[in-house]
């Protein structure tokens, strides 16, 4: 297929047009042949034919017609052309020729020549007529000469003709064929060093491909190849640094469940055994919540998840999220309020949701028992404002910047997080164009978070 070949695609893109304008020319040059043949074969005939109307006398009173030789001669060839004539006076009466020579459609003028296209005996034959006025007639009378030609001679040449230019004009056409396959195997060959340079490059090797070292044609490719490398490296950036905080994270809670384990089976006291239990099984928890916290955070790393926005209430979404942790609450005696207007932003539903989710988990984790949580809903200029806020310990204003590191933790703190809550809740905003801030809670002690994401449009 030509579509498989980058030569022979452009080689055909190159040789189509001249292929049309070698038609084009072909037309014109086989319309020039037969306009040079008609000239020459109508000079013949009509010289053909003066000769012989010169010849016409009237002597005595009778006309003569003397068909000279050389008016014949006119037309030899090697192509066995037939020439007929007749010569007839103006009542028709035949003087000299064939009388079955067709005359025109149309009358002739006195010396006009009147070329016209005929059948003689089956055969197409070329051939004029011209009215001659007899010499020597008082009653100026005039004769007819019709004089005609078969066709062989006149094709012939326009073949001549034509098929010579046609001839060279596809020669040209082959030459060029000829000299754009090389012009194209030296055109193309930057394309063949920077594809076998690609090849040859180590698997591991993600380093971009210098784009001053090509033709500025074949930059937009390269500049589209490192982008690709720079989304695999990225990927692959990701991942790596997944795992290494995820074996990081995971590497402590697991000693410690070993530890609890092997005291749980080491001691034969019942007690001392359910409250090892007890501790293997909040160790599970905390680390079930901390492998779906390194899970999202890996979702939601640049370049790991795409953008996907959509209408979504944050108004209903954050409802759910406090009916969801509402059993919690109780547990702990934490009273939750919420105040809501209702608000469509731009964001991805489930994103979203983990959002309020990591926001309302952070403020149960750190507030204290008989306390008390309260979340607003508000619309704002352009954006959908969600605040929650505690009575907890509080952040102090030199930390507010550093708790959005990953995994960190003030020091003091008696929470069981894992450091990576508020981290998730930038992520997610900043992946939206939403913001997130910090401040005193109005409930006393504790933290306000106000995220902020913008207002889907009203349909």
């Amino acid at each position: 297929m030509l579509s498989s070949s980058l030569h022979l695609q452009l080689l055909r893109w190159i040789l189509a047009p001249l292929f049309v304008l070698v038609l084009f020319n072909a037309w014109q040059s086989y319309s020039n042949a037969r306009l040079v043949a008609g000239i020459v074969t109508d000079r013949t005939l009509v010289g053909s034919a003066h000769t012989i109307a010169e010849q016409i006398k009237v002597v005595d009173g009778l006309v003569e017609a003397i068909v000279p030789p050389s008016a014949l001669e006119m037309f030899a060839s090697g192509f066995q052309d037939r020439v007929v004539y007749r010569v007839a006076n103006a009542d028709g009466t035949l003087l000299a020729g064939y009388s079955d020579v067709p005359g025109p459609v149309n009358a002739t003028e006195a010396f006009e020549p009147r070329y016209f296209d005929a059948m003689f005996r089956g055969q197409p034959i070329r051939a004029v007529a011209l009215s001659q006025p007899l010499i020597g007639d008082s009653d100026r009378q005039f004769a007819l000469v019709i004089v005609g030609q078969t066709l062989r001679g006149h094709r012939r040449m326009i073949a001549d003709l034509w098929v010579a230019e046609t001839e060279r004009q596809l020669g040209l056409v082959v030459i060029a064929a000829a000299l754009a396959w090389f012009g194209l195997n030296r055109g193309l060959a930057p394309l063949v060093r920077l594809s076998e340079e690609i090849a040859a490059r180590a698997p591991d090797t993600l380093d971009p491909i210098a784009t001053d070292l090509v033709q500025k044609e074949l930059r937009p490719l390269v500049a589209a190849l490192n982008h690709s490398v720079e989304r695999v490296r990225n990927q692959i950036a990701v991942q790596r640094r997944f795992i290494a905080d995820a074996a990081h994270q995971l590497r402590t809670p697991l000693t410690l469940l070993k530890t609890q384990v092997f005291y749980g089976l080491s001691t034969t006291d019942q007690d001392e055994k359910n409250k090892s239990l007890a501790a293997v099984d909040e160790s599970v928890g905390q680390m079930v919540h901390l492998t779906n916290q390194l899970l999202m955070l890996a979702k939601i790393e640049p370049g790991a998840l795409s953008i996907v926005r959509e209408p979504v209430d944050l108004a209903q979404t954050a409802r759910h999220v406090l009916e969801t942790v509402a059993d919690r609450a109780l547990d702990r005696n934490i009273e939750l309020s919420f105040d809501a207007t209702p608000v469509r932003v731009l964001a991805n539903r489930a994103m979203l949701h983990e959002l309020v989710m990591n926001i309302v988990d952070n403020a149960l984790r750190y507030s204290p028992p008989g306390g008390a949580i309260n979340a607003t809903v508000a619309a704002g200029d352009g954006v959908g404002i969600l605040r929650v806020a505690d009575q907890g310990p509080g952040i102090p204003l030199h930390e507010r910047e550093r708790v959005f590191d990953r995994f960190y933790r003030m020091l003091g703190t008696d929470g069981d997080g894992s450091g990576l809550g508020l981290s998730i809740v930038r992520e997610i905003a900043g992946r939206y164009d939403g913001t997130v801030t910090l401040a005193d809670s109005p409930l006393g002690s504790g933290l306000l978070v106000e995220v902020t994401l913008p207002a889907a449009p009203d349909d």
